[in-house]
């Protein structure tokens, strides 16, 4: 520093003195926001004189101090009062406050508008800036609210991400012990050309509106139905709705078999909608399903009746007093019956997405039905600001989504290994792993991960998250626990170590992930809040409370990419600031339960900031230089670049850090 300084010095004077037109260069204030921005205003100060005092008094005493009266509050009377060439404010407080007649002289403080977005739900959002527990997002904000080009990989059930409509698992079937069609939801025909279903299990629905405002008496819905489930894991339903789908009514309710004399056979069955005389219904059989597939159709392994997975529905009738209003025999095909659609989630409109891909169902459109993989993306990166719902981390991030896991939440190590690579190859600067294996699987267990997760992080650069697991042992479950990934564990709204979060040695960070406590008392559960959808792809009728490592990852996926996003780069650089910045838990230090502490979202972005680097661009230089000059010895500072003794004004100690960090 010393062989610098005398140097520096001497370039700084010529800049200043020699008067160069640098001023407007000065400062951007949209990005140097908290650390930069003037705290008072420059050339003038508030004075109230004391009442009743001559308006002749006033002058005289302001022209013995060569001012002169800006502005007179119209209600306190208070006056703005402009400086002369050469006087900063806190002298001329100083000696206003000295004259007998003036009752207060102060500095006109400036107040900055911090960004808090008008999502109308972001109150519920402890996760983000709890003094606790909270990631400490709204001044991170000021520096960025990210990049649409850092591209942000979620690897997971899929995201929400478009309007789609799915495949067709609902099919009309001449089913073999019968003579005509029925509606059958099931999979694996080698008649259709293309599979139709998903590979590891379904959630479906049949859907038709009814009118029923011209309704009389008694009204009855019928079906004959026949069924074969794996009892407590697979689920059929019929259910209605009166307000165009927003929520629904459980009529029927199904798993097992379907059984006439100790047979699988068809039964019939009916449900009472006379309570929805007078209103415009919508009808459906809904069904779920955790099967790889089903063989009822005769296809598969056996030809006959004898797995689980599949349910067929024949002669729908409705009918009231007056007669029957609709029968269907389904001879005649689908109709006016809808199957399931997928949806963009309405809070995900603003976000940026590029194309992913669904190693479920080997196709590019790789949309969410389980609404796991939808609620991680939004705490990366909910449309924000937009006046709907919540608000996300990186915001201005893409989002990759990457299906990997089904509609019950599970996958394979090839899908995932897939997964990984598919975002390492097509982009993707962060990818986030909400899943992991059972703790006692071993990176030899799996090779094609291990190799996967290997080549994302060394020849590709991807930071790679993932959650601990929700098993509440000692040891960090894969892919959490490879050394290539930051293992993320979960904190209660407290600030301590949540009961399921997994620890350990391989443990790095710990972010929010909630529990079942209220403790904010605002009447919820403290679990992390984000839209998803519910029963089916295109339930936005709620926004959803979640707990879990799976939602403390994506904090530490967001704030990663909010670093990438002012210039950091490199997986190594990152976790550097991610770990160094982090609010330390637990004993001193790196612990098993807390790993370096609770991620920091401000500290991290401000890790890598150097003193005196005005434009954030990783380097001081003449740029910043011009910047100082500009500020240093004039009427009042516009910033102040010597932290942690910052002291609201620009002189030579701040020349000498500037001076310091030199390029």
């Amino acid at each position: 520093m010393k062989r610098k300084l005398p140097a520096l010095l001497a370039a700084f004077l010529l800049l200043y003195f020699a008067e160069i037109g640098f001023a407007g260069l000065a400062v951007r204030p949209a990005r140097l926001r908290a650390a930069g921005r003037p705290r008072w205003v420059p050339n003038e100060i508030v004075v109230k004189f004391k009442n009743g005092l001559p308006k002749n008094r006033i002058d005289r005493i302001n022209q013995r101090h060569g001012t002169s009266v800006l502005y007179t509050s119209p209600f306190a009377g208070f006056k703005r009062i402009k400086l002369p060439a050469g006087r900063t404010a806190r002298q001329a407080v100083e000696l206003y406050n000295r004259e007998p007649d003036v009752e207060y002289a102060e500095l006109n403080y400036y107040a900055y508008a911090l960004f808090e977005p008008d999502d109308p739900l972001y109150s519920y959002q402890w996760h983000f800036n709890d003094t606790l527990a909270g990631i400490n997002i709204e001044p991170a904000w000021d520096i960025t609210t990210g990049d649409p080009n850092i591209i942000v990989a979620v690897i997971d059930t899929g995201v929400a991400y478009e309007d789609y409509n799915a495949p067709d698992h609902w099919h009309i079937d001449t089913y073999k012990a019968y003579d005509g069609n029925s509606w059958w939801c099931g999979m694996e025909n080698p008649d259709w050309p293309r599979s139709p279903g998903y590979g590891n299990g379904w959630k479906d629905y049949l859907q038709h509106s009814f009118d029923l405002t011209a309704a009389t008496g008694t009204v009855t819905l019928s079906f004959w139905h026949r069924y074969d489930m794996e009892s407590g894991y697979d689920y059929a339903y019929v259910e209605v709705s009166s307000n165009e789908g927003i929520s629904w009514d459980e009529l029927k309710t199904y798993t097992g078999r379907s059984k006439v004399r100790g047979k699988v056979a068809w039964v019939g069955d009916s449900a009472d909608l006379t309570t929805y005389k007078g209103s415009v219904i919508l009808l459906r059989f809904r069904f779920n399903s955790d099967e790889i597939v089903s063989d009822e159709d005769g296809h598969l392994y056996v030809p006959k009746f004898n797995s689980d997975g599949a349910w067929y529905i024949d002669e729908i009738k409705l009918e009231d007093d007056s007669g029957t209003l609709f029968y269907d025999d389904v001879e005649s095909g689908p109709g006016s019956w809808e199957t399931t659609k997928y949806e963009q989630a309405p809070d995900l409109a603003g976000t940026p997405f590029v194309a992913g891909y669904d190693f479920i169902n080997d196709d590019d459109h790789s949309n969410d039905d389980d609404g796991h993989g939808t609620h991680v993306t939004g705490t990366i990166a909910q449309s924000t600001n937009n006046g709907l719902g919540v608000a996300g981390i990186a915001f201005n991030c893409t989002i990759m989504p990457v299906k990997v896991l089904d509609c019950a939440g599970s996958g394979t190590a090839a899908s995932l290994a897939d997964g990984i690579l598919y975002a390492a190859n097509n982009g993707a600067r962060v990818v986030n792993m909400s899943l992991g294996f059972s703790p006692d699987v071993t990176p030899a267990d799996i090779p094609a991960v291990t190799e996967a997760v290997q080549y994302a992080y060394t020849e590709k650069g991807c930071i790679l998250v993932a959650a601990s697991g929700n098993d509440g042992v000692g040891t960090v479950s894969l892919p959490g626990a490879y050394p290539e990934v930051i293992a993320v564990g979960a904190v209660h709204s407290a600030g301590a170590r949540a009961d399921y979060s997994q620890y350990g040695s391989q443990l790095e960070l710990v972010a929010p992930g909630g529990d079942s406590v209220d403790r904010n008392g605002d009447g919820y559960i403290d679990g992390v809040f984000q839209q998803t959808f519910g029963d089916v792809p295109t339930d936005w009728s709620a926004y959803w409370f979640y707990t879990g490592t799976s939602v403390s990852a994506p904090h530490v996926t967001g704030i990663a990419a909010l670093l990438i996003s002012t210039g950091v780069t490199g997986p190594d650089a990152v976790r550097e600031a991610l770990q160094n910045s982090a609010r330390d838990l637990g004993t001193d230090g790196w612990d098993e339960e807390y790993g370096w502490g609770l991620v920091d979202a401000y500290a991290a972005l401000n890790y890598y900031h150097i003193p005196g680097d005005f434009d954030r661009d990783g380097s001081v230089d003449l740029d910043d230089l011009r910047t100082l000059a500009s500020n240093w010895l004039g009427d009042e500072p516009l910033v102040d670049i010597a932290p942690p003794e910052r002291d609201g004004i620009v002189n030579f100690l701040d020349f000498a850090k500037f001076a310091e960090n030199w390029n």
